[in-house]
């Protein structure tokens, strides 16, 4: 994806184009309605893997993914489709450690979602990352048949996407499984589910038309807070630029000052 620099270190993405004018809010209510109704099933699978616990799994919400997000799933377990396109799965490590202690019935529990210091002392283990995988995997399954998935070690995209997120909880600990999916792979759901266009030429024309859309950019270059009486001791030849004066929530005048005191 091409990104931007614009001072020091700091990288910002592009908006992806190859998105504008296609179905991505349709993609979006689409993935919501398969995953709504696959959260049933995945919890009866979650729950035949912890037979002695209790288990519950529910759609939070769907929406649109930026780079912050993708910056906070390091540990996550990631999944490519055969079309293209990848897959990001991630639990809360709180979470995730108290799943995997239950799951493999380890005889001492490491998590404590209050103890943030010792929590960032743990690391995950193969198992529990295993463990996610397999959670992972029923996600995906949900969207896509299985044998349309390869798991593989990848950092989450950092493109514009779709970010999905879960509520899993075990007894009485919850946390956030969190789901993203790449630009890419939207494209590829977008082609599966024949949700593009019909008409070649609506790409092109949405795009001609928004080269040809004004935009404008209003910006505030500086702001200073005074008392009313310094507001109305401004020169208005040393003072010639567009300005106004808010009393605080309100406006007092906007345009020139020179304009104002011509009256």
């Amino acid at each position: 994806m091409k990104s931007i620099e614009l001072e020091g270190d700091h990288k910002y993405p592009t908006l992806n184009t190859d998105l504008l004018g296609r179905p991505i809010h349709t993609i979006r209510e689409e993935l919501r309605k398969i995953l709504e109704g696959s959260v049933s099933g995945i919890q009866n699978q979650i729950q035949k893997w912890l037979l002695n616990y209790s288990v519950s799994f529910h759609f939070n919400e769907i929406t649109l993914h930026f780079p912050e997000h993708a910056e906070a799933m390091q540990t996550a377990s990631t999944f490519c489709h055969q079309q293209g396109g990848l897959l990001s799965i991630q639990l809360e490590k709180a979470s995730l450690l108290g799943l995997s202690d239950h799951f493999y019935g380890a005889a001492i529990h490491r998590a404590n979602a209050s103890d943030t210091s010792a929590l960032a002392g743990i690391a995950l283990s193969n198992s529990d990352l295993r463990l996610q995988q397999r959670l992972g995997r029923l996600i995906a399954d949900a969207i896509a048949p299985d044998d349309m998935w390869q798991s593989m070690e990848a950092i989450p995209s950092n493109d514009v996407g779709l970010l999905v997120r879960f509520t899993l909880t075990c007894e009485s600990q919850s946390g956030t499984l969190s789901v993203l999916l790449d630009g890419h792979l939207i494209q590829t759901l977008i082609n599966e589910l024949e949700l593009q266009p019909q008409d070649p030429a609506i790409p092109h024309r949405f795009r001609h038309a928004l080269e040809k859309t004004p935009v404008s950019l209003q910006a505030v270059l500086s702001r200073k807070v005074m008392p009313l009486s310094q507001v109305l001791a401004l020169q208005t030849r040393r003072h010639h630029s567009d300005r106004s004066a808010n009393p605080g929530t309100g406006q007092y005048w906007p345009g020139t000052f020179i304009q104002r005191t011509s009256r």
